[in-house]
């Protein structure tokens, strides 16, 4: 030994036990040491990858760090394939390391229709499948026999108009206590073509814009009779009624019936809130002015155009089944166009989104912004209503009831929900779906619980 080394190794206690395992011990104790701090050198950096998230991808051929995927749904409680593969977990959970591309997952529950889609998974990312609603697997049942042709839900969920043109027939139903209170028309009811509520879900507009512009007011408590209104377009202002027969503006009082008119000024077409549709000078053309910006006006596309409602950052205006909003936030206003018989609006996070019917369309509606459509087939679309989220629109066809996730990963997911004879009109209420329709020989309002 050289000269002062056995005193460093006796500073430095590690270093003297391994010299005296190499030098002492028998071979074979001396290697396994060696072998396990190579084993150890060479795994650490494999652990510390794997306990951070990273995997090897054969289909890709390299190493990837996993993504995590969320699965909630209403109801909880739902069991979980992760292509085709049962996990022992429920919703609500959090998977961390699901390797990253295309996986299929599916959801169920007894009592309810499944769900399935297919959605990529992305390295460090999240991939969310938390707003998914599981809808009953249920049958509808009769709730009100009647052989009507039109259904109307009031706002607050409380009552359902029904009507019959031939023979001439129409009921309040009250949702609550079952009871109905039937209505007379005297002068013959017109299939309707528009129905609008009041905001206090007091009154019902029925009108038609295509042929004659028959309209009427119907209270929906039953104090008064359905009333025939004069000729022109109608539509609410709050709880009051105005008309529009492009000469005179018609205004009905709904707290007493009281009745007043007032001639349009010259070029003046509507005129509502804060604003007006007049005739440019000399011209057909239709223009809108704000009046707080009277010397200012957009020209419209050409039709017989009235003002709807007015807001606070665009105006909503009306040519039968055509729409056109204007917006006003930006310097140079904009004007977007959708074609629907039918509107259903919603609020979502204080965005107004509307449902459009547009025969066999169906299109969502956001009116600072182009329609989209989200819905086309081969047979017509009666009526559609949203789900109170925003997340989920139902709609009916004759023969089938449908539950339309709005989704568009991989596709927007149709449920059929059930299936009738013939159906004339849906409405939700709640948690439940009122169809009017047939099965069978029983026609009426049938109720169809969906959560």
């Amino acid at each position: 030994m050289e000269e002062g080394f056995f005193p460093s190794l006796m500073l430095n206690p590690s270093g003297y036990w391994f010299y005296r395992i190499m030098n002492k011990a028998p071979f074979h104790r001396r290697i396994i040491p060696i072998i396990f701090t190579i084993v150890f050198f060479a795994v650490a950096p494999a652990l510390l990858f794997y306990a951070a998230g990273y995997r090897w991808n054969p289909k890709k051929g390299q190493v990837e760090r996993n993504g995590t995927v969320i699965f909630d749904t209403q109801p909880t409680g739902a069991s979980i394939t992760i292509d085709g593969r049962n996990i022992s977990q429920k919703t609500p959970i959090t998977i961390q390391d699901m390797t990253p591309g295309l996986h299929s997952f599916g959801l169920s529950k007894n009592g309810y229709h499944d769900w399935t889609k297919s959605l990529d998974v992305y390295p460090e990312k999240v991939t969310f499948v938390d707003d998914v609603w599981l809808w009953k697997n249920a049958t509808s049942t009769l709730l009100y026999p009647t052989d009507a042709s039109i259904l109307s839900m009031s706002p607050d969920g409380a009552k359902l108009f029904l009507a019959s043109a031939s023979p001439t027939r129409g009921t309040i139903f009250d949702l609550a206590s079952s009871n109905a209170t039937d209505l007379t028309f005297k002068d013959g009811y017109t299939p309707a073509e528009k129905l609008e509520w009041s905001e206090n879900s007091r009154f019902l507009l029925s009108g038609t814009f295509k042929t004659d512009k028959q309209n009427w007011i119907i209270d929906a408590f039953g104090t008064h009779q359905p009333m025939l209104l004069m000729s022109a377009d109608y539509r609410w202002s709050g709880t009051d009624l105005v008309g529009n027969d492009g000469q005179t503006q018609t205004f009905l009082r709904t707290s007493d019936y009281g009745l007043s008119r007032n001639p349009l000024a010259k070029d003046q077409v509507d005129a509502m809130a804060t604003a007006e549709i007049r005739h440019a000078s000399g011209t057909s053309d239709l223009v809108y002015v704000s009046l707080d910006q009277p010397d200012r006006g957009l020209v419209l596309p050409q039709g017989n155009w009235k003002i709807e409602s007015v807001l606070k950052d665009h105006a909503v205006l009306n040519d039968g089944n055509r729409w056109l909003s204007l917006e006003f936030t930006k310097d140079k206003p904009e004007y977007h166009t959708a074609d629907g018989d039918r509107l259903r609006s919603i609020t979502v996070k204080k965005q107004i989104m509307t449902l459009l019917v547009n025969g066999s369309e169906l299109w969502i509606w956001n009116p600072l912004a182009e329609p989209e459509l989200i819905q086309r087939q081969s047979e017509d679309i009666v009526d559609a209503a949203w789900h109170r989220e925003g997340s989920n629109v139902f709609f009916a066809t004759d023969k089938g009831i449908f539950a339309l996730g709005l989704d568009a990963r991989d596709r927007r997911l149709i449920t059929q929900l059930d299936s009738f004879d013939d159906i004339k009109g849906l409405s939700l209420e709640s948690k439940r779906l009122l169809i009017l329709g047939r099965k069978g020989n029983e026609s009426g309002v049938w109720s169809l619980d969906v959560e």
